[in-house]
């Protein structure tokens, strides 16, 4: 990073959450679905590069006591930020180091996953090289590498206006000047194609509506730095290859086409003779792909290809799908939907796999072993049809195949060694004691499950109270007083509540509500 880029991120550091995507416990399941004996989460080594605050490994150390992190960043504010916040949790197997990742060397030994998140387009060629070097030299034999990177040929897209803002901005000097300029100029970019209906006008606005929900280090740090390089996918693999290391996956598997691309479309892409990194080239052009989270790993690794279904078999799985339908036909063959929070959504007309997803979202947020599921779809087939019971004969191979697929649709989540959290508050319920420093003053807070969770003011003045010691009783008070001393908003029919019976008896209702979203959130300690 350039002595230009230290200084803008001295001055506005960037927002320092959790990614799930990066998660040990993430790449360990991409690993082994692909035949590889990744170290395990709860006891492994991990770097990373450009770790800013450390809000994505200091929740890792809080919930991965036996594991070691490692973390460097070039901008001595943020890592005192994190160092600060490590001090206040008490944490003994976190380092976070303010150092150029071109100062990184033989010294900092192996790792068995090495990060580089929002890093590798942001910096010149060099600084790129010595990352991928890194992942190479750094890199335990059995060890995955998380890049991520803006890829062509969506962020051709995303340069139109990239390139905009940041001529209208390079006439203004200070920061703070260059952001409201550059937001301004997007206002007065889309009043001049409002209304247009060609294409141009279209991109701008999808564009526009995507920045615009941004945060000011966002806009600042991907659309006004000087250095922002995006590569087409092939030309970063051929990359990684001159370093001896082979691509592994995405941290998530990459998904299919989707099927508004036409079926002979995708039949052609099947049978054209290529290989492994130029069949995803093809898929990144027909979906206009700009963002990429691959994993490497060493280029001596033989590899499962296509990923094995038969590891699922080992693992566990949590669901949050669900039917539009109060009542689902499982025992027959008519096709039944079910949609993830996202909008995502899968058909089955299996009713093996309808049971099964229909049983992890009953279970959600808790995991179930494969093992588990399985008896639990057995027993709840026993008083199918016989044609249906028949289909359990198969053998479990057949179920994971198909959770699988699902897996690969977004559908469901999964684990080599599940997450802990309580999945329902107790009579003195606990929230992580990051979550709690977090839940006053930050946008966000981090789960058990290490993804980011924005909470209304209530859940949040809730969550930052819950240390164990205090029942709902307590609870009830404390909170009356921070409506009290105007701390804490209490409304009813959109007016303030203020008299203290009223207020009483509101939160006595409240409480045990926003206890059961937090656990489900996963904010609460087991």
């Amino acid at each position: 990073m350039s002595d230009p880029q230290l200084q803008s991120y001295e001055e506005l550091p960037y927002e320092s959450n959790a990614f799930t995507a990066t998660h040990p416990d993430t790449l360990a399941v991409v690993a082994l679905l692909h035949g590889m004996e990744p170290a395990p989460a709860p006891r492994c080594r991990v770097l990373e590069l450009g770790c800013a605050g450390g809000g994505n490994l200091i929740p890792m150390a809080l919930t991965l006591p036996e594991s070691r992190f490692v973390g460097i960043d070039l901008s001595p504010r943020q890592v005192a930020m994190g160092q600060s916040r490590i001090a206040e949790i008490g944490l003994t197997n976190i380092e976070l180091r303010p150092l150029s990742i071109m100062d990184v060397d033989e010294g900092f030994g192996a790792f068995d996953y090495i990060l580089c998140h929002g890093v590798f387009s942001w910096v010149p060629a060099p600084v790129q090289e010595k990352i991928l070097s890194i992942c190479k030299e750094r890199l335990s034999p059995q060890g995955v590498a998380y890049v991520s990177y803006n890829t062509y040929p969506g962020w051709h897209l995303w340069s139109l206006l990239r390139g905009m803002m940041s001529f209208h901005a390079s006439h203004f000097k200070d920061t703070p000047t260059k952001i409201h300029q550059a937001r301004a100029f997007l206002e007065l970019l889309l009043h001049a194609v409002q209304g247009g209906t060609d294409i141009y006008a279209r991109i701008l606005e999808d564009e526009a509506a995507e920045v615009r929900k941004r945060g000011d280090a966002y806009l600042f740090h991907e659309h006004l730095e000087d250095v922002n390089t995006p590569a087409y996918f092939h030309e970063f693999a051929e990359r990684a290859a001159k370093h001896g290391l082979q691509y592994l996956e995405e941290a998530h598997l990459s998904q299919p086409l989707p099927s508004s691309i036409p079926i002979e479309v995708r039949d052609i892409l099947a049978r054209m003779p290529v290989g492994l990194i130029h069949r995803e080239q093809y898929l990144d052009f027909f979906r206009g792909r700009s963002f990429r989270r691959t994993l490497l790993c060493h280029d001596a690794l033989a590899l499962s290809r296509p990923p094995a279904a038969d590891a699922i078999t080992r693992m566990y799985l949590t669901a949050q799908a669900k039917s539009k339908k109060e009542r689902l036909d499982l025992f027959s063959d008519a096709a039944e939907e079910f949609s993830a929070p996202d909008g995502r959504t899968v058909s089955s007309k299996d009713p093996l796999v309808k049971t099964a997803l229909s049983l992890l979202g009953r279970h959600w947020p808790s995991a179930l072993s494969f093992r588990e599921l399985w008896q639990q779809a057995q027993a709840a087939m026993s008083g199918a049809p016989e044609p249906v019971r028949a289909s359990l004969d198969q053998k479990p191979l057949t179920l994971a195949e198909a959770l699988l697929e699902c897996y690969a649709a977004h559908l469901l989540d999964l684990h080599a060694h599940p997450p802990r959290f309580a999945s329902r508050p107790g009579p003195r319920p606990k929230a992580s004691t990051l979550a709690r420093l977090q839940a006053p003053d930050e946008r966000l807070v981090t789960n058990l499950r290490h993804a980011s969770v924005e909470l209304d003011p209530f859940d949040r003045a809730v969550l930052h109270h819950l240390d164990g010691t205090r029942d709902p009783q307590a609870l009830e008070a404390i909170l009356a007083d921070l409506v009290a001393r105007d701390r804490l908003d209490i409304r009813v029919d959109d007016l303030p509540l203020k008299d203290p019976p009223k207020v009483a008896e509101v939160l006595k209702a409240a409480l045990p509500a926003s206890l059961q979203r937090l656990a489900t959130c996963a904010l609460l300690v087991a």
